[in-house]
């Protein structure tokens, strides 16, 4: 569980029951579940925002949802190369959640992609690579880059 900005993780549970009905004043439903609660920080009836999950995937790589783009031929992202031009290359997206999406086939574990500025970018255009990780660690982590000062691409900075 999280706080309401969920930022801070309060605690971790077992899921028990999941009521049948919806409340359609809230469009929610009611979730029973089990916490240690050894620090006292939840208390009866109080609400949070959860994390629930349901699936782990395996064989994923990880990229940030800002840089999956989707087009007539379907979804795709700008993977830069070894000389830093893009290449426009078709993924298969497994899912997003949050800010993440899990690609199932179309990039491998380092594949630099474009977060930023992708609409003035086409085939072959030069960037200037900036790197950062995507977090959560183990296989499926992947590079990714904001657009630099170059033809082709808009101004960007780090972590952007």
């Amino acid at each position: 569980m999280r706080t309401t900005a969920m930022t801070q993780k309060i605690a971790a549970g077992k899921l028990l029951t999941i009521d049948n009905q919806i409340d359609t004043t809230t469009g929610t439903y009611k979730l029973k579940a089990v916490f240690q609660n050894a620090k006292n920080e939840l208390f009866p009836n109080q609400f949070v925002n959860v994390h629930l999950l349901i699936d782990t995937k395996k064989g994923v790589v990880l990229i940030p949802a800002t840089a999956v783009l989707r087009g007539p031929k379907g979804m795709y992202v700008f993977a830069v190369d070894h000389s830093n031009r893009v290449k426009v290359k078709s993924i298969t997206l497994a899912e997003t959640t949050g800010s993440v999406s899990g690609i199932t086939s179309g990039l491998a574990d380092g594949d630099v992609v474009v977060i930023d500025g992708q609409d003035k970018l086409q085939d072959g255009s030069e960037v200037d690579p900036r790197t950062q990780r995507v977090g959560g660690g183990g296989a499926g982590q992947t590079s990714f880059l904001p657009d630099g000062n170059t033809p082709g691409a808009s101004p960007g900075g780090p972590g952007r």
